[in-house]
């Protein structure tokens, strides 16, 4: 029976030819080291034989390894490789380039150079690129993972991409994360994966502020796809702006209401039972059937009316009810990051959000809708200055940071939220005092009642009822002297006190600079404030007591834009400015205060119209209104035509609005 050789084709008289060698039960070719087969029988062509003793070398994977070195000679003859001469025993013959290679550059496992390798291995890498772009993951991982096993340091992190994406396209994205944290050390493909992960919550938290980060720095590494999306999210982001920054004007034809804009056009059809324009560019409409839903300011439907309740929006979230009576979040795209399904629900303040669960215990959830305080709390209040006030089983209060440790033991009666870094505290003498943020007792609890800080003085009432003024040290800057006592301003420097039925104003360090001597008093408006004297009779001050308008005035309103409306005792109206000087002489049944230099003015037959600063007549008084409604806004003034329905007018005095 004749042998041949599967690789170089050598063909051997028996398997005891002296070209062949026998190992482990299997024969193979001393030539290329390859196996070979049995043929028929048919004229032998000679085969050369090696004229060298072969030395044989087992592994694990069964193979035999020679010397490899032809036509006689000695181990110790020095052969010419790719990496300068070396002795014969001391290299081999690589069975893919057929070039001698010394052992340290040899795969002597599969018998061929490390060269020959990594030429095999990034054909499998190039391979496994075509079965990914055909969406072949399982063999394109297969390939990748070849290729990992040989590729060099350089190469590591492209191919670890490569996988990565593999199983990202697979949503197995707990394993592509592992490959993408490893290679993004290197790789802007996988910083910009990454990113995407932290952006849609996949296989890791909701991140989006980590998101941005990580893809800011792929597109800085010149990444195409990280910069297109960069891009597209700023272009998105400036779409959104606009979106919200459409002026609307809210309109009721027929008992229904809609929104017009500026120009008149409809925006949102008058079809809503109710409608709400919210702080944070999103409306907010409930239906016949007494549901609310949300729309964006271009009419287009953001959330079915589906709930209960929708509340104003407080950093980009609103709380909803759904018909089960259970609360849940809602963002300005629609998006429900929290379920309904919390007895009770806070609005957000500083990215978390206070929630009641089934047992009647409140936690807090973050802008994801995970919860990362859990609900084991009596009472909670929101976050403030990153404290947020708890209360224990045993009705005690403390405060936690945003990790949910206690820092501040629940030790008080009741406490306020922190503000301009105090809280204030109830002791169990139903006294009160404030802390600072490690908890210290910084102003001792001996007061009967306080106010939270909002400047640098806080209110403060004693035992006897009366009301102060105190500063962060604790000492005692105005006594407790007032029966009354209104909020400190920082802007006028005063805070209004009463006393026997009588009103003035202390600065910031107890002067009773202006005296409690005026019948009524009002805010401050335009560095003038309003007051009655005990003859009924009104008139100016300004912030250092002195009388810029005589109280001589039967009737008067606050300033606005520079003018006054005041009514003499004749029933004779005048616009005055801050002198005191008649601007405008008025012949008016009614009249407002101006806006957007227009005052809306009330004939005899009790119509309305408009003038502007010099006193003319500038829009007809024909329009039927409220007068808490006549205040002109970025150009138009609600008005109601002769069947009452809304309507909006422009400063022409034209209709825009159908």
């Amino acid at each position: 029976m004749k042998y041949k050789c599967t690789h170089c084709g050598l063909v051997f008289s028996d398997k005891n030819d002296e070209g062949i060698l026998s190992f482990r039960g299997k024969l193979y070719c001393k030539n290329c080291e390859e196996p070979v087969v049995e043929i028929p029988d048919q004229p032998q062509t000679s085969s050369p034989i090696l004229g060298a003793q072969t030395t044989l070398i087992s592994n694990s994977d069964n193979r035999i390894i020679t010397n490899n070195y032809y036509g006689g000679g000695t181990p110790d003859e020095k052969v010419e490789t790719l990496y300068g001469p070396c002795r014969k025993n001391e290299a081999r013959l690589c069975k893919q380039c057929r070039q001698w290679i010394p052992l340290a550059y040899f795969n002597q496992e599969k018998c061929i150079c490390y060269d020959c390798e990594l030429k095999e291995s990034h054909e499998s890498f190039e391979e496994g690129k075509n079965f990914f772009e055909m969406g072949f993951y399982d063999e394109a991982i297969n390939c990748f993972q070849k290729y990992e096993s040989t590729c060099s340091k350089e190469d590591q992190a492209e191919v670890k991409t490569m996988l990565g994406r593999c199983y990202y396209e697979q949503k197995d994205y707990k394993q592509a994360l592992k490959y993408f944290i490893v290679a993004s050390r290197n790789n802007a493909e996988s910083l910009y994966y990454l990113g995407i992960c932290y952006l849609n919550g996949n296989g890791i938290a909701n991140d989006t502020g980590k998101a941005l980060e990580l893809i800011q720095k792929s597109a800085d590494f010149g990444n195409q796809k990280a910069m297109g999306l960069l891009k597209e999210k700023e272009q998105i982001e400036e779409q959104k702006k606009e979106i919200e920054n459409i002026d609307l004007f809210l309109i009721k034809i027929k008992g229904y209401y809609g929104f017009i804009d500026i120009h008149g056009n409809i925006v949102i059809p008058c079809q809503w039972e109710e409608a709400s324009d919210s702080n944070e560019g999103i409306v907010m409409v409930k239906d016949l059937y007494e549901n609310w839903g949300l729309i964006d300011r271009t009419g287009n439907m953001v959330s079915q009316c589906q709930w209960n309740f929708i509340s104003h929006f407080k950093e980009g979230l609103a709380v909803i009810q759904d018909q089960s009576d259970r609360y849940g979040y809602i963002d300005k795209y629609g998006n429900i990051i929290s379920l309904c399904q919390w007895k009770h629900a806070y609005d957000f303040s500083e990215g978390f959000a206070a929630v009641c669960d089934e047992n009647e215990n409140w936690g807090f959830i973050d802008k994801t809708g995970r919860k990362v305080i859990s609900c084991h709390w009596w009472l909670v209040k929101p976050f403030s200055e990153g404290f947020a006030a708890v209360c224990d089983e045993n009705k005690k209060w403390g405060f936690i940071d945003k990790t949910g440790n206690n820092v501040i033991p629940c030790q008080w009666e009741n406490v306020y939220r922190f503000s301009e870094g105090f809280a204030g505290v109830c002791d169990e003498n139903k006294k009160w005092g404030f802390i600072d943020k490690t908890g210290n007792n910084v102003i001792p609890c001996h007061w009967d009642s306080v106010e939270a800080f909002t400047s640098d003085l806080i209110k403060v009432k004693d035992y006897n009822d009366k009301w102060g003024l105190i500063d962060k040290t604790g000492k005692v800057v105005a006594p407790c002297q007032w029966e009354w006592l209104g909020d400190y301003s920082e802007t006028e420097g005063l805070a209004c006190v009463g006393h026997d039925g009588k009103y003035g104003w202390i600065d910031g360090v107890g002067n009773n600079v202006i005296p409690c001597k005026w019948k009524s008093v009002w805010h401050f408006s335009e560095g003038l404030v309003r007051v009655q004297d005990q003859s009924d009779k009104y008139g100016f001050l300004d912030k250092t007591g002195n009388i810029v308008i005589p109280c001589k005035w039967k009737e008067a309103y606050d300033f606005s834009e520079g003018l006054t409306w005041v009514r003499d005792f004749n029933r004779r109206d005048f616009f005055i400015d801050k002198t005191g000087k008649n601007v405008i002489s008025c012949h008016w049944y009614l009249v407002n205060s101006f806006s957007e230099g227009f005052a809306a003015v009330c004939d005899g037959n009790k119509k309305w119209g408009f003038i502007d600063k010099t006193g003319t007549l500038v829009i007809p008084c024909e329009w039927n209104g409220s007068p808490f409604e006549l205040f002109f806004h970025k150009g138009l003034v609600k008005v109601y035509d002769d069947d009452y329905h809304d309507t909006y007018i422009n400063i022409n005095g034209t209709k825009v609005a159908p």
